[in-house]
């Protein structure tokens, strides 16, 4: 995130409303800006293909398809994102940038191996099971690996301060895959859902290309040394633990309800929920906001303090310590309670307007039944992940493994149960999971800021340990960073 730290504060520089309007513009496109990119395109192959007039066979197969891939294909690569994002900051911080590109071929090879072993047997499934076209299922693929290509890219090109290319990147893939469905549809008579899906696969195939290049452009040197990425995540695999936690943790409330009463079976092949899938999505986008204010404090405010009482360590008084880190806890204090108090007002407003719009898009009934209690569990889940993100930068990986690994366990169980309640209480599950996470990581906060001192010196590493053999025995010696 330094990259966008960078602009922020630049951004944010002055008090004026209209520069601080743009730094929050800003923060919003380099978050959810790919994502927005994405919905406008479908939206878009929807009205000039003629979505409305297909069968209703076919819309539940592309409708199935598109919400498999993106869940499967974030599922299976934002488990590797946090050691990832921690290799990336320790080669830039001790200026071995050279590393960097092999670790992303070496990374990429390897996710996309990890995600073909499960995409094949599904799709083999689909095929032999579903009779569906194999043309189409082979295009869903494709599908589905590119946009791993894509998410897998987006971790290392936040550490490049181009995001206006970024952006053109995805508008470009995004432009590409409209214009392809619709050359394929209008001009061949390809049927309109493999029309959407190879446009997509061809789409996000275009902006993998071009934020790839965009790696390779920013991290020139190779050093060859493909095999320590790997060792990063032996040696930090509560990061790995974590995230799988957390992000698990987001759908396994949607696996459970697609075994309920609400369970429709497409093909033979596809289970999903839809009507409560449809509640989740609403939720999770009415409470995003969250962190692109989250991003927006920490980058501008709260990195400032870390960093200062890190340089009060070396060759600072007791009394700058202290000092340091009670500016620094009191700025996560005011982060957390800014971000959640802003929240709740865009909760509010987005809630009502959903309200009034959208029974005119014929969303409505049940789904607006099941609505407010997912929001109201999406809104405490980013607080919970704002503050895992706190724990993170104290290096506590334990308290961290802790919160998502309650927050998917008591999600799971709670769901189960809540699928036998009555549809307004259906989300109780994920609602009782997110404040058991959010609750536990909040007082394993204030349990670091109570004994920092403790994990800083007596468990921290200020000197680097090197491994020896002399006369045939193991020797370490400590050397200075």
């Amino acid at each position: 995130m330094a990259g966008i730290g960078f602009e922020l504060k630049k951004l944010f520089k002055t008090t004026s409303v209209v520069q601080k309007l743009r730094g929050s513009l800003y923060a919003a496109m380099t978050t959810i800006g790919p994502l927005i990119l994405i919905i406008v395109t479908l939206f878009l192959m929807y009205f000039f293909l003629g979505y409305a007039d297909i069968l209703f066979s076919s819309k539940d197969i592309l409708a199935s398809t598109i919400l498999y891939v993106f869940i499967f294909s974030l599922c299976s690569t934002a488990p590797f994102n946090a050691v990832l994002s921690r290799y990336i900051a320790d080669k830039i911080y001790e200026n071995c940038e050279q590393d960097i590109l092999p670790s992303y071929y070496a990374g990429l090879g390897f996710n996309i191996v990890f995600s073909s072993i499960f995409g094949t047997i599904f799709c083999l499934w689909e095929f032999f099971v579903g009779k569906v076209d194999a043309f189409y299922v082979f295009s869903s693929f494709c599908m589905y690996i590119t946009l791993v290509f894509v998410f897998y890219t987006m971790l290392y090109i936040t550490a490049i301060k181009e995001f206006k290319k970024i952006s053109y990147s995805f508008v470009t893939g995004m432009l590409v895959a409209l214009i392809l469905a619709v050359i394929l549809v209008k001009l061949f008579g390809v049927l309109v859902e493999l029309g959407i899906v190879v446009g997509f696969a061809v789409g996000f195939l275009v902006t993998g290309f071009c934020l790839c290049g965009l790696v390779r452009q920013y991290f020139k040197e190779n050093s060859r040394n493909y095999r320590e990425v790997f060792d990063y995540f032996k040696e930090h695999w509560r990061l790995l633990l974590t995230n799988t936690f957390y992000i698990f943790g987001l759908y396994v409330h949607n696996f459970v309800f697609w075994t309920s009463d609400m369970q429709i079976i497409v093909v033979k092949s596809f289970v999903s929920a839809p009507v409560y899938d449809m509640a989740t999505c609403i939720a999770m986008f009415i409470n995003v906001s969250a962190m692109v204010i989250f991003i927006v404090e920490v980058e501008t405010n709260f990195h400032e303090k870390y960093q200062n009482y890190c340089q009060t360590l070396i060759g600072g008084t007791g009394e700058d310590i202290a000092y340091a880190k009670s500016a620094m806890f009191r700025s996560i204090r005011n982060e957390i309670f800014f971000t959640m108090q802003l929240q709740v007002i865009f909760t509010i407003c987005l809630f009502f307007i959903c309200l009034l719009t959208m029974p005119f898009l014929s969303i409505s009934g049940m789904i607006m039944t099941i609505l407010p209690t997912l929001a109201v569990a999406y809104f405490a889940i980013f607080i919970m992940y704002a503050m895992i993100i706190f724990i993170y930068y104290f290096n506590v990986y334990d308290k961290a493994v802790a919160s998502a690994a309650i927050f998917f366990g008591v999600t799971f169980v709670g769901s189960i149960l809540a699928k036998y309640f009555t549809p307004n209480l259906y989300g109780l599950g994920v609602l009782f999971g997110a404040f058991a996470g959010l609750t536990y990581a909040f007082y394993a906060l204030r349990s670091i800021e109570k004994n920092l001192d403790y994990y800083i010196f007596c468990k921290g590493k200020i000197t680097k340990q090197v491994i020896g053999i002399k006369y045939g025995h193991k020797i370490y010696e400590n050397t200075a960073i």
